[in-house]
């Protein structure tokens, strides 16, 4: 149980507002800590775990506003990978765990390496 600043009644769980009094039943600061901590816990965990591969793909057609979506969810070459990981959006032949093929002087897997110079495509 948590006492309400404002009329110290007690309440059962952590609200924002007290359904006594009405009042805010936290301050500014603490809540201001709240938002901090959550946003540095996030931070933490994208710089320890990077960006996961198998981020959920939002299907959006290309834009015919002729405005760019700028979304990193959106898959605009529609090859299954969020444009935020794959490194050639507009190529739905190249992104991360592609099979590099060795004769079209692409980087089909997203390892800046191309042909010859990948050492998937050496013997």
């Amino acid at each position: 149980m948590t006492p309400c600043p404002r009329c110290d009644r007690h309440l059962l769980h952590a609200e924002a507002e007290c359904p006594f009094c009405g009042g805010p039943t936290q301050s500014f600061p603490s809540q201001a800590r709240l938002v901090m901590a959550s946003g540095v816990t996030m931070i933490v965990l994208a710089a320890c775990y990077g960006v996961p591969y198998d981020v959920k793909v939002i299907d959006a057609p290309r834009d015919t506003d002729g405005w760019e979506d700028t979304d990193p969810l959106t898959d605009a070459d529609g090859d299954g990978v969020a444009r935020i990981i794959d490194c050639d959006d507009d190529n739905p032949e190249v992104y991360p765990r592609q099979i590099e093929d060795c004769a079209d002087g692409l980087d089909n897997d997203c390892d800046t390496l191309t042909d010859a110079d990948d050492p998937d495509c050496r013997e």
